[in-house]
């Protein structure tokens, strides 16, 4: 039991940098990195307008990373076993957009939930700044939440119905999908955060560990599928031979 869970715990681990993914892992660093950089030189002289050009550019590597990601979802749910070569196909809004449409999703999602909350808890509080506080934490929990969700069904399914999660998996996959995806996402999101962008060289290798975890968490999830569309199969073949 446990070598077996070693053993799966080394392959997820090693995932990302077998055969097609290292690309995925540092192309993205080194460019938002880069970006990072432009937006930062550009509020320091020209202020706040300044960094715009830099926001936008590391919105653009955001977007096509996270076609990568999907496209890994969609592999992994095959049950590819190594990650798919990272390319970019096209560069066009359609391509980016379906990149980035699971972040968005997600953050609007928990953008509505967070001040809904917080409308609910400013009726009960009369500090305005606490409630301000919380909400912080609130929303990066919220995304933590709707973000393995709505990754999966995008990479599996092509939609954003969290109806289909339910309908395609079996208890122990809905658990994971909503247990222990969620708190992998909230250590992605909290190791983004780091100050590291203050530092050219370590804000680096902060971006390639965060892209690194993104590739490691994308493939676990198009795993939990595939696993449960395996133990469907052999469970209808079973009743097929009965």
């Amino acid at each position: 039991m446990v070598k077996t869970w070693l053993a799966g715990l080394k392959n997820l681990l090693l995932y990302p940098v077998k055969e097609g993914g290292i690309g995925g892992i540092v192309a993205p660093s080194i460019l938002f990195m880069l970006a990072g950089r432009i937006g930062w030189v550009g509020g320091t002289f020209l202020g706040v307008y300044g960094a715009v050009p830099g926001i936008l550019l590391q919105l653009g590597i955001v977007g096509f990373s996270g076609t990568y990601l999907y496209r890994i979802v969609g592999s992994s749910a095959n049950g590819e076993p190594s990650p798919p070569h990272w390319e970019l196909k096209k560069v066009d809004f359609e391509e980016w957009w379906r990149g980035i449409a699971p972040f968005v999703v997600s953050y609007a999602e928990a953008l509505v939930v967070t001040v809904l909350l917080l409308l609910a808890m400013g009726k009960f509080s009369t500090d305005a700044t606490e409630v301000a506080g919380s909400g912080r934490l609130i929303f990066l929990l919220c995304v933590s939440l709707f973000f393995p969700v709505n990754l999966l069904c995008y990479g599996v399914w092509g939609t954003f119905k969290i109806g289909t999660v339910f309908k395609s998996l079996s208890l122990m996959g809905i658990v994971y999908v909503f247990t222990l995806f969620p708190i992998f996402a909230l250590i992605i999101l909290l190791i983004a955060e780091l100050p590291f962008w203050r530092h050219f060289i370590l804000s680096a290798f902060d971006y390639a560990l965060v892209f690194y975890l993104l590739q490691v968490f994308s493939f676990a999830l198009g795993l939990v599928y595939y696993k449960e569309a395996i133990r469907g199969a052999v469970e209808e073949d079973e009743d097929i031979e009965e």
